[in-house]
């Protein structure tokens, strides 16, 4: 699989299994701010992305393709030069999968409170959190004014 032009925008960064896996290795994490065109820059994500080798399990296709599964499998390994490999670490629904929703709300909201207080004031990303998380209060709630509540500064 050729790698994607990983510079031409932070969608073509998210879809790139190499860009992830480069920027974990050199960050030791990966976040939003990680697709950014300013981390993107950095040669040395080029540079581990050009070493990175991807190769499909074909259970991991098959289970994905499967409505009784619905996996989103990925599995990593590193490899170094003298032969040295890390542990085979697998993960068969991550944390965005429906079969783990009470372990990702919490991540959710830390993503939505962390992007929300970069477009708005003071509370203002907490409150809508928690008018969308009450469901009577959302189900109620005109689109035409939620709509509205995303564009007000």
């Amino acid at each position: 699989m050729a790698p994607c032009d990983t510079h031409s925008s932070s969608a073509a960064r998210d879809y790139s299994m190499q860009y992830v896996v480069a920027v974990a290795l050199l960050k030791g994490r990966l976040d939003h701010h990680d697709y950014d065109d300013a981390t993107a820059a950095d040669p040395r994500i080029d540079r581990l992305r050009a070493l990175t080798r991807l190769a499909e399990d074909p259970s991991h296709t098959r289970e994905h393709h499967d409505p009784a599964v619905r996996s989103c499998a990925n599995a990593v390994r590193v490899t170094l030069d003298d032969g040295t490999a890390s542990p085979w670490i697998e993960t068969r629904f991550p944390a965005g999968d429906p079969s783990r929703r009470d372990q990702a709300l919490p991540l959710l909201a830390d993503k939505f409170h962390a992007l929300s207080a970069r477009r708005w004031p003071d509370g203002r990303g907490r409150d809508l959190w928690i008018r969308l998380n009450d469901a009577a209060s959302a189900a109620n709630w005109p689109a035409d004014e939620f709509l509205s509540s995303l564009t007000r500064l």
